[in-house]
C-alpha cells in the first residue's frame, strides 16, 4: 500500500499518543516541583479537573512484574494538592560531560555560599568528580564560575520558607499532614537541619507541639510562617544520625512490626529495608522487622502490596490491616457509584 493510500491513525491511537505525550511531561514536572495546587496543573496542560484525577490515576497504575502499582510512581492528590514520588531503583545513574561535572562543582560550592544545605548524596557526587578531576582541569573552575547562570527551579515556597529559617535561625510555624494522612496539626518548630533522601527533603526540627526532635518530610508541610522569635541548636542534637541514617528515627511509643514478603517481592523489598532486620526463610519468603511510627503508618506502607505482605505481629496491626480490607471488598461488593468519580473517600480511617 502507497503512503498516499494510508489510513489516517484512528482517534483512538491519536488519543493514546496524546496521553502518552502528556505523561512524559506531567510525570517530570510533578516530580521536580513536589506539590502542585490541582488548579495549577489544570491550567498548564490544559485540562478540567477531572481530566487531571483521571491522569493521576493513570499514571499511578504504571508498574512492572517487581515494581507494583504506586511503588514504580507513587502519584497522588491530597487536599487539592497533587504530587508525585519515583521510586529510586528505577531511575538511570546520572553520566555527566566534564562540563556538566565542573558546573554541579560550582553550583555545590555558591549552595554553601548562601549558606543552604549540601545532601549527602551531593556531597559524595562531588567527591567522586574531583577524584575523576585532573590537576590541570581544575583551573578552569574559575572561568566556569563567571560562564554559568543558576536558577533556583523545582523548589517550592514552603522549602524556601524552611530553609532561610534553617540559615537564619527563625522559629515557624507549620500545619502538618501526618504520615497516617489523617489530621493536619498546627506545631511550631525549630529547623536544625535540611537533606535529600531519594528525591525528598526532610527536616529535622524541635517540635514544640511533641517537646521532641522530630523528622518533617517538606511535601507533607501545608503552610509554613515566620514567627520573628529565634532559637538556638540544642547541644544534644546530633546532626550524623540523621544525614548518615535511616530517614525515619525512632522515639518513644513507636511499634515493632514483624511482616512476611513473599519470594516474588523479597528482592525488591530487602532493597528498600536496608535499616531494617532482614530475614531470609527457607522458601525464599522475606521477614522484615522494624520500627514504626503508628499502626497506621504500617497500614499505608503496606496496603500497595496487596497479598504479597502479611503482618505477622502485633496482632493490633494485623487486626488493622483486616479492617481497612474490609471496607475496599466492601466497595467492591456493590456495584460502581459513578457519581463519585473523582472523590476520593478514606478507606484507612
Amino acid at each position: 500500500m502507497s503512503a498516499s493510500a494510508r489510513k489516517p491513525p484512528s482517534r483512538e491511537r491519536a488519543g493514546s499518543q496524546e496521553d502518552l505525550e502528556r505523561f512524559l511531561t506531567m510525570i517530570p514536572y510533578l516530580y521536580e516541583n513536589g506539590r502542585v495546587p490541582m488548579e495549577e496543573v489544570a491550567a498548564r496542560f490544559h485540562l478540567a479537573p477531572e481530566e487531571v484525577v483521571a491522569a493521576i490515576d493513570r499514571i499511578a497504575t504504571l508498574g512492572d512484574d517487581v515494581l507494583e502499582p504506586h511503588q514504580l510512581i507513587d502519584a497522588y492528590i491530597e487536599d487539592g494538592y497533587v504530587g508525585m514520588d519515583i521510586e529510586p531503583a528505577v531511575k538511570r545513574p546520572i553520566r555527566l560531560s566534564a562540563r556538566q561535572a565542573f558546573a554541579l562543582l560550582v553550583g555545590a560550592d555558591l549552595l554553601r555560599a548562601e549558606g543552604y544545605t549540601v545532601s549527602p548524596a551531593l556531597a559524595k557526587a562531588i567527591d567522586k568528580v574531583r577524584e575523576a578531576t585532573s590537576a590541570g582541569q581544575r583551573g578552569q573552575l574559575a572561568d566556569l564560575e563567571r560562564a554559568f547562570a543558576f536558577q533556583r527551579e523545582g523548589i517550592s515556597e514552603i522549602f524556601r520558607t524552611v530553609e532561610r529559617a534553617r540559615a537564619e535561625r527563625e522559629r515557624i510555624e507549620i500545619d502538618y499532614l501526618a504520615d497516617a494522612g489523617e489530621m493536619i496539626t498546627t506545631r511550631r518548630i525549630d529547623p536544625y537541619l535540611l537533606w535529600n533522601v531519594g528525591g525528598a527533603w526532610y527536616c529535622a526540627a524541635w517540635c514544640h507541639l511533641r517537646g521532641d526532635t522530630r523528622t518533617f518530610r517538606i511535601s507533607r508541610v501545608r503552610e509554613a510562617r515566620p514567627t520573628g522569635e529565634r532559637f538556638e541548636i540544642s547541644e544534644r542534637f546530633d546532626a550524623s544520625r540523621y544525614r548518615e541514617g535511616p530517614v525515619y528515627v525512632p522515639a518513644p511509643g513507636d511499634v515493632t512490626v514483624r511482616v512476611r514478603f513473599s519470594p516474588e517481592m523479597a528482592r525488591f523489598v530487602e532493597a528498600r529495608c536496608a535499616d531494617a532486620e532482614l530475614e531470609r526463610e527457607p522458601g525464599g519468603a522475606l521477614v522484615v522487622t522494624r520500627r514504626a511510627r503508628s499502626e497506621a503508618w504500617v497500614v499505608r506502607w503496606l496496603l500497595p502490596y496487596g497479598p504479597a505482605a502479611e503482618i505477622i505481629e502485633p496482632l493490633s496491626a494485623r487486626e488493622a490491616m483486616r479492617r481497612v480490607c474490609q471496607r475496599v471488598l466492601a466497595r467492591y461488593e456493590k456495584g460502581p457509584d459513578r457519581g463519585a468519580y473523582g472523590r476520593h473517600a478514606n478507606i484507612l480511617s
